[in-house]
């Protein structure tokens, strides 16, 4: 994943995607949350 504020983990099958973004309590941008679809459809 290339935003750096999404973070991707597969571990025994199971893909965990965490938003890393305190300075802005975690608020989606419009990239994040299209590479969320992306992800979430792959």
């Amino acid at each position: 994943m290339n935003d750096r504020n999404l973070l991707l983990e597969t571990h025994d099958g199971v893909r965990t995607l965490t938003i890393d973004r305190p300075e802005r309590k975690d608020a989606l941008t419009p990239a994040m949350y299209s590479a969320l679809v992306d992800e979430m459809q792959a």
